[in-house]
């Protein structure tokens, strides 16, 4: 089978969407078939993923790369990428773990996926777009990086990753650790991460006074984010809204504490493996970490149920389920 994956942004601009790019691409290949991702992310030195990426394609190219695939699957809907398919028909899926878009743009894509095959990251997307529950794949995650690793002292506290953008709650969180060093509970939080709220978020720390609390540590990726991991206590996941939450995953992966925000796919992702607080309740999550904070074990009892609930997101897993959903949608290539 001929697969092509259209991600808009993809590496090495870092991020969920195309992390999953990249694990299923291969994956499938890995199980036999043919991959070729399109994105508009400018060129950079070639990796080793065995997968060809077509980048900034002429709209001449990107028909080409669609008159070759047997089945096209864009990560999220994107309208920029739907014109080739009306020249050269293929199967189409859509990964689909959006956030809401208003406006027309939005209800464009609310109608075009009707004509698509949309395969939801977690039961809460399956829900908000009327689809049953058995139609959910959920995300992978790269255990062979995101795992215990062996000599990593396990000696700071808190520690976010992600965007820095307000629909990842980065703000609530640092509004808890202020409030726990008023408690007397000097905790130390360490943010990874870019985006466009990072100045004013830098500005809430000063404004708080909390600059010996609060490190901005930029982007980590790979290796360098699973040490991040190992090296810290609690992983806090406040998103406002959040679709799966690939980062609790990840963090479960890495042994350590999990906490996260009692809405969309974040619920779902942590299983009983992690610690959920209400969403924006700053009070909440300040009465969470003094608990989480306090606990000498509070990964570590728990570790054989959370090597069990991590088998769901194995990409061995995930990969096939893709593929057993393509099966039967592949349209006659002459088509």
């Amino acid at each position: 089978m001929n697969i092509l994956i259209y991600s808009p942004v993809f590496l090495p601009i870092t991020g969920g969407l195309q992390t999953v790019a990249d694990i299923l691409a291969r994956e499938f290949l890995a199980l036999g078939h043919q991959v070729r991702i399109v994105t508009y992310t400018p060129a950079h030195e070639p990796v080793d993923s065995g997968y060809t990426v077509i980048r900034q394609p002429s709209a001449r190219a990107y028909l080409c790369q669609m008159r070759w695939c047997d089945v096209y699957l864009q990560m999220n809907i994107s309208l920029k990428g739907i014109w080739p398919l009306l020249l050269a028909p293929r199967s189409w899926f859509i990964h689909y773990g959006g956030y809401p878009e208003p406006g027309i743009r939005g209800r464009l894509k609310r109608i075009a996926m009707h004509f698509a095959n949309v395969i939801p990251v977690s039961e809460y997307i399956a829900d908000r777009l009327g689809l049953p529950a058995h139609d959910v794949i959920v995300n992978p995650y790269r255990e062979d990086i995101f795992r215990p690793i062996s000599g990593v002292i396990r000696e700071n506290d808190i520690l976010f990753v992600g965007r820095l953008v307000e629909e990842k709650g980065v703000d609530i969180l640092i509004r808890a650790v202020s409030q726990l060093r008023n408690r007397g509970i000097d905790a130390k939080l360490s943010i990874v991460g870019e985006g466009p709220n990072r100045p004013s978020l830098e500005g809430l720390v000063e404004a708080l006074a909390l600059r010996p609390n609060v490190d901005f540590l930029g982007v980590r990726a790979g290796h360098s984010l699973a040490v991040e991991y190992n090296s810290h206590r609690i992983v806090v996941v406040p998103s406002r809204f959040e679709p799966f939450g690939i980062v609790a995953i990840e963090a479960l992966a890495c042994g350590c504490t999990t906490i996260v925000a009692g809405n969309g796919g974040l619920i779902e992702a942590i299983g009983d493996c992690g610690l959920v607080v209400s969403p924006l309740n700053v009070d909440n999550l300040e009465d969470i970490l003094v608990q989480a904070l306090a606990s000498e074990q509070a990964a570590e009892h728990a570790r054989s149920a959370v090597i069990a609930h991590l088998e769901r997101f194995s990409p061995v897993e995930v990969a096939p389920k893709y593929l057993a959903r393509f099966d039967g949608h592949v349209l006659d290539a002459g088509a």
